[in-house]
């Protein structure tokens, strides 16, 4: 068994695959469009290096995603300094937390917001 990937509503889906894809450097994998929950939409995808996926999905009819649950996405970086750093000069998402170290383990991880509101934790590990 494996992950496959995290599924997300997307109300800024211009901006969200600009955070996602030019800020953080997920590729674009496929996307398309199809019926999901008595409504069609709109399917894009983005993956990481290893083929692991992200789909966010929108309304084809301009309707507001249904509003969901969720406590956040963890994507693994190679130095959350720097990638906070990024974040602050390349996008208008709010860091929520700085870049902290968790002494039990001395992996790094921050939390920022995406253009969702969605909690993003970027992760180090050491």
């Amino acid at each position: 068994m494996r992950f496959a990937h995290v599924c997300l509503w997307a109300s800024e889906f211009e901006q969200s695959m600009d955070f996602y894809q030019e800020v953080l450097g997920f590729d674009y994998s496929r996307e398309f469009e199809g019926s999901s929950y008595q409504r069609n939409v709109h399917n894009y995808y983005i993956a990481d290096e290893s083929g692991t996926e992200i789909q966010f999905k929108r309304p084809v009819d301009g309707a507001e995603p249904p509003n969901t649950r969720m406590d956040h996405v963890a994507v693994e970086v190679d130095d959350v300094d720097r990638a906070v750093e990024r974040i602050d000069r390349d996008s208008t998402c709010p860091v929520i937390k700085g870049a902290t170290t968790l002494e039990k383990t001395n992996n790094r991880f921050a939390f920022v917001k995406d253009p969702n509101g969605y909690l993003v934790e970027l992760v180090e590990f050491r």
